[in-house]
């Protein structure tokens, strides 16, 4: 491996599923040697810090976008993503002094082509992985909204610096020690709460396989509302019990919605008291399905 992999700290060799059937928010800080990465469940219950360090001038960036994208392919795998975010690239600048002994601010961009397409590519690899993984668009985090958004005035001052790694940890604590680019991924995941108001914020999934049966489950049918908790889009190539399934096995523990059309609701359930819509008549229904633990 080219790229070394450190959560909360501790180095590993090889990603393990973290997040199965929980709902996170991921928020991406991409460096060309040193990205951050934190990931948070959607009620803070659990946070992690994931380092990815492939730096060196003889790193194979090639390799290490495909080590990346794996690594996070298998970590988030099962997860329910409702926000993720990467901070854009920026181009770089700086003073120099003119012709006329003139201090002026120029953006030469990155100093070699070798940069340059090292930050591009491991920035695509975090967007497309997510994206992957989400199914839904991942959102580009400009460098001085957040900053705006976010750190206090006095953090946002040139000479400062690193205004995250100094604020962040005065208020949570678990991002004390830590480099700061996850200082700066911590801020992010509070920016992308903040701007997408997050407890509102639901994405819809389609159910996507037949599944095995992973816990014990119930579930029944109400009339469609407006219910804030991970919705799924039933499948109409699968059978009710496959949609059921496969839902459940993504809520161990919680409550989640199948959103389906009268048309996909089997009749002999309407005869049950798993049928507790007061509508017979509406387009769609929805199944809430909780997952035993």
């Amino acid at each position: 491996m080219v790229t070394e992999f450190l959560i909360n700290h501790q180095q590993v060799t090889k990603a393990e599923p973290m997040f199965v059937g929980q709902t996170i928010d991921v928020a991406v800080d991409p460096s060309k040697a040193h990205s951050g990465v934190v990931i948070a469940t959607a009620d803070d219950s659990r946070k992690v810090a994931i380092e990815c360090l492939a730096g060196g001038g003889n790193v194979d960036v090639f390799e290490a976008c495909a080590e990346i994208h794996e690594f996070f392919a298998t970590l988030l795998h099962g997860s329910i993503i409702r926000l993720a975010g990467v901070e854009d690239p920026i181009t770089k600048s700086y003073d120099v002094v003119n012709k006329q002994g003139k201090r002026v601010r120029v953006n030469p961009g990155m100093e070699t082509h070798e940069n340059r397409l090292k930050l591009s590519a491991i920035f695509t690899t975090y967007m497309n992985v997510l994206r992957l993984m989400a199914h839904h668009e991942i959102m580009r985090v400009n460098n001085e909204a957040w900053k705006k958004a976010i750190l206090p005035p006095e953090f946002r001052k040139r000479e400062v610096g690193k205004g995250s790694n100094l604020w962040l940890p005065t208020i949570e604590p678990g991002y004390t020690g830590y480099d700061d680019n996850i200082t700066d991924a911590g801020c992010i995941l509070l920016y992308l709460r903040q701007a997408t108001k997050a407890e509102k914020v639901i994405c819809k999934r389609k159910v996507e396989a037949v599944e095995l049966s992973l816990c014990q489950y119930s579930f029944a049918v109400y009339d469609y509302a407006d219910y804030h908790r991970p919705v799924y889009v039933y499948n109409t190539m699968l059978s009710f019990k496959d949609n059921v399934v496969y839902v459940a096995n993504r809520s161990q523990g919680d409550v989640s919605v199948l959103e389906l059309s009268v048309h996909d609701l089997p009749v002999d359930i309407l005869y049950t008291d798993k049928f507790r819509a007061k509508k017979f008549d509406s387009d769609t229904f929805m199944v809430l399905i909780g997952g035993e633990t």
